[in-house]
């Protein structure tokens, strides 16, 4: 198995969030790399590919309109590939790099070995969400390789290596076929005997849990919905990475 088998245990210092403007004016995206700053690589590449904040001064890779018209509830996954293909074929970014997202943070030390795990939710079901389908269709394309289907799409942070996406790209039609690319990438490249459950799924904790217990937290990543962005949560996370 070629790949990240032994990219894994190797550094990883250039850290990539694919970014669109929101209400809340891209806290968690500050707090996200200040967390990759003090609990992985104080030196690590940061950088923001689509929309800008006002407040950043680091690498930017602005994002081009997409030229396949979606209309549907899709779009935002439409939106997200075009990024990832933006990030796998530009000369600015390293060849192996970690997509983030702006609500995912490191809590404590965290090696590169841990970022680099084959993980995949074992509890997961199918439901009628677009984000499902997607995923049905997405298993379907490896199913017809076949390659695993493992849910990999855990809202964890994921290490690429941009020649695998490139070829991935190819591979499945992308961008004209619109199939979670990391959920493809990771059954495609990942020998599946490597995969390792993942049930700390941070996400879905209560939205009013107390900051008493939060303070527990023993994890190395911390993740939840869009629901988790509470005043508690901002609270913990600006002691917990800027305290």
């Amino acid at each position: 198995m070629r790949g990240l088998q032994q990219a894994e245990a190797s550094e990883v210092d250039h850290f990539v969030w694919l970014h669109k403007h929101g209400p809340d004016g891209s806290a968690e995206l500050s707090l996200s790399m200040d967390s990759v700053l003090r609990f992985v690589n104080p030196r690590a590449k940061i950088t923001v590919i689509g929309d800008r904040p006002g407040w950043y001064r680091g690498h930017h890779l602005p994002s081009t309109p997409s030229t396949i018209k979606d209309i549907s509830a899709r779009l935002p996954f439409r939106d997200t590939q075009r990024k990832i293909m933006l990030a796998a074929r530009s000369p600015e970014i390293s060849d192996r790099f970690v997509w983030m997202m702006d609500d995912q943070f490191f809590l404590k030390p965290t090696a590169a070995s841990e970022i680099g795990r084959h993980w995949y939710d074992p509890w997961f079901r199918m439901g009628v969400r677009t984000w499902h389908n997607l995923i049905r269709v997405t298993f379907q394309h490896l199913k017809q390789r076949g390659k695993s289907n493992l849910q990999t799409a855990t809202h964890l942070p994921h290490v690429f290596e941009k020649h695998l996406l490139e070829e991935m790209f190819g591979l499945y039609g992308f961008p004209e076929r619109l199939l979670l690319f990391e959920v493809c990438y990771a059954n495609h490249w990942r020998d599946p005997q490597s995969a390792v459950a993942y049930t700390g799924f941070l996400r879905r904790i209560p939205q009013c849990l107390p900051m008493s217990e939060m303070a527990h937290f023993s994890e190395h990543i911390l993740n939840y919905c869009y629901a988790g962005w509470t005043p508690v949560m901002r609270q913990f996370l600006e002691q917990r990475i800027r305290g």
